[in-house]
Parts: structure tokens; sequence; C-alpha cells
């Protein structure tokens, strides 16, 4: 039976979608790299971080499971949220203790966590077949553009002029995405038929797959994040790294990242070529080990920018596999849902890094905090393992 589907018939719909998810990406990031600047200038604990990042992680995931089934063209419900977006990360400036700043930051979740599943929803039921795994790559790829055009510049604007200035520009740049939501028609739908479809490589829902699923997401998410919520503080605040050197790592390692991924969901790849995964695993571990062993800045730096980049194009070609592969029961459910792991994974990661480095007698425990984060990495490559043993078709891997 052939399938009903909906595309974008103009490229202005779905630049906008990718405008809105590249703003939300930027919004979900920029408290980290920030943190090294927030902190001083407010007088908190570099271990508080990974609460502002908790706080902000949990509401994400409680918004994202009440519009699971909306989506983007239900354009009241996304001016809204945008609006209220730009207007609470103004005010987060204005904020002086940790009080009001976790307020502030949870309730910006609550409106990241709905805006980009109702526009994930909206991109995927869009989308041919043979141009979904490009558009779900497409989207996705939001997170390492944002590092590398968006989170750079403002920690260069940070560097110079204050983190208030900074936020306050992405303030403004929110505002952009609600202008584009508000201005733009929702065009009528293209129907069309599709080819039938090959045979899904996971199989019809069954709950182990589904948690299998998002326990590979979760474990990668989480041990990205478990390093990456400390090392930029790190690297500022121990190492006394230049603000510019940092903005550059991100622009390098973001833009290596995006073009990682695009090249990737170009082709037809392996599903989750274990060996690359394995291999990303590793050097995932030993740079950020390098990072917080390394009393030279430059080698540290070298070591981050590789970390980015590596880090976030295993994560990202994980959840574009899953994303792409799964049969169109999982898939519904998966798009549903990986949102919310997503922002499970950093709440937990960021708590769980503020509560390791708070554990040490002597100052911050970075050495245990290395060592929990590279047995999460290398865990990764085994779920992996795991869910191409699920699958009916095992082909060669790549």
């Amino acid at each position: 039976m052939n399938l009903k589907t909906r595309s974008f018939p103009y490229p202005q719909f779905e630049s906008a979608s990718i405008y809105v998810h590249f703003v939300v990406a930027l919004n979900s990031l920029i408290i980290i790299p920030l943190a090294a600047y927030i902190l001083p200038d407010t007088q908190l604990s570099p271990s508080l971080i990974g609460y502002l990042i908790s706080g902000k992680s949990i509401f994400a995931l409680a918004t994202s499971y009440l519009v699971r089934q909306k989506r983007a063209h239900d354009l009241a419900l996304m001016k809204f949220f945008l609006l209220l977006l730009s207007v609470l990360t103004f005010l987060f400036t204005r904020a002086t203790s940790f009080e009001i700043m976790f307020v502030y930051q949870s309730l910006m979740g609550c409106c990241c966590g709905a805006i980009s599943v109702m526009n994930f929803n909206d991109v995927v039921s869009r989308s041919k077949v043979d141009d979904r795994k490009k558009k779900i790559g497409s989207l996705l790829s939001c997170y390492p553009l944002s590092l590398a055009i968006g989170v750079s510049p403002l920690i260069f604007i940070a560097g110079n002029y204050g983190w208030r200035v900074s936020l306050q520009l992405l303030a403004m740049l929110t505002l952009l995405g609600l202008v584009s939501v508000f201005f733009r028609q929702v065009p009528a739908s293209v129907e069309f038929s599709e080819p039938p479809a090959t045979t899904p490589m996971i199989q019809p829902v069954s709950w182990f797959d589904f948690v299998l699923c998002c326990s590979t997401i979760f474990m990668c998410v989480f041990s990205t994040f478990l390093f990456s919520v400390q090392l930029p503080t790190f690297l500022l605040t121990q190492l006394h790294i230049p603000s510019y050197l940092l903005s550059i790592s991100y622009v390098i390692g973001g833009l290596g990242c995006f073009i990682t991924v695009r090249r990737y969901t170009k082709k037809q790849n392996t599903f989750l070529p274990i060996r690359n995964i394995l291999l990303a695993s590793v050097a995932v571990s030993v740079l950020a080990v390098l990072v917080f062993c390394s009393q030279q800045v430059y080698v540290a730096a070298a070591s981050f920018i590789l970390f980015v980049l590596i880090s976030a194009s295993r994560t990202l070609v994980v959840k574009t596999d899953i994303l792409h592969q799964a049969s169109e029961g999982l898939r519904t459910l998966m798009v549903g849902t990986q949102g919310g792991v997503q922002y499970v994974a950093m709440a937990l990661a960021g708590s769980s890094s503020s509560l390791i480095l708070a554990s040490g007698n002597d100052g911050l425990n970075y050495s245990l905090l290395a060592e929990i984060g590279v047995a999460t990495s290398l865990f990764v490559p085994i779920l992996c393992v795991v869910l191409r043993c699920r699958y009916n078709k095992k082909p060669s891997d790549g």
C-alpha cells in the first residue's frame, strides 16, 4: 500500500524551521560556555552550574512530553513559546541570585522543549522517505552549527562586553525566530505517493526496541555532557585559556561536526557503524582526559576542538540512524520522545558532574569526573552492538 505524506513545497518554509531549531539549540547550549563568565560575576561555585543545566533540561522534558503530538504549524503556540523564550532570556541577564537564575533557566527549558519537539515533528511529517535522513540530519546539525556560528560569537562578546550583553543579543535573535513564524504562511500540503518502502531495519514496535533505542541515545548524550558541562569552565578558570581561543575551538569543532554529519546523511551508510562508534568513544575519553591533565594551553585547546567534533558527531550519527531506519510505529514513538531523552540525559549529566566535582576533599574532584566519564563513554558502543543484534537485516559493518 502506498503511503501519503507531505513535503515542503517552498524552501523558505524549511529554512524558517531550521532557523527556529538553530535558535533553540543555541539557547540550550549557551549556558555551558558562558558559565565561566557568569560564576565569577555572581560569586557562584562552579559546582552549581550543573544544576542550572539540570533544571532547564527537566522542565524541557516535561513540556516536550505535553506537546509531543503538536506541530510547528500550530502558529499561535509557537509564537507564544518563542516570545516567552526571548523575554526569559533577557530577564535572566537581570538575575543576581542562584535561585532566580534557576527559575528562569527552568522556564526557558519549558520553551525550548516545546519548540524543538513541535518543529521536529513537523519537519519529519513533511519529509519524503528518500529525503527523511537528510532532513533529520539537517535539524540535528543545528546543534553543532550553533556551536560554530552561534556560541563562538556570543563567547567573544561575553569576553569583551560581559555575559549579560551576550544573552541580550540571544534574546534578540530569538525574536527574529518569532518574526519568521509570525510572517510565514504554512504552505498547502502537497500529496504524493511514495514508492513501496524497503523493509525497515527495526521491525514493528516492541518495548524492548523502544527502551534500547532510548538508552543508546541517552548514553551518547549523557557521556558527552558529563564532560562538556565542565570542560569550558575548566579551560577558562584552571588553565586561563583566552576567551578568543575558546571561541575558535567551538567554531572549528562545531563546523567540523556539521560537515561530518551532512556528509554522512547524504550517503547510504551502514546502520550504526560499530567500529567507527567504538573509535569515536575511545577518542572522546582520551581527549577529555587530555584536557584535564594537560598543562599546555594550546594542547588543551586542540584536544577540546577534537572532543567537540567527535563527541557531537557520534551523538548525531546515532540519533539520525535510529530515527531514519526505525519502522513507522517505532519512529513515531522516538520522534516524540528523543527530545525528552536528550533533556533527561543533559539534566542527569549536569547534576552528576556537579556532585562528582563537589565530592573532593580538597578542591574540585576532576580525576573522578574523568574516570566516570570514560566508563560511560565506552558503554555507548556496547549498546550500539546490542541494538544492531536486534535487526533482522544486518549489513556488513563499515
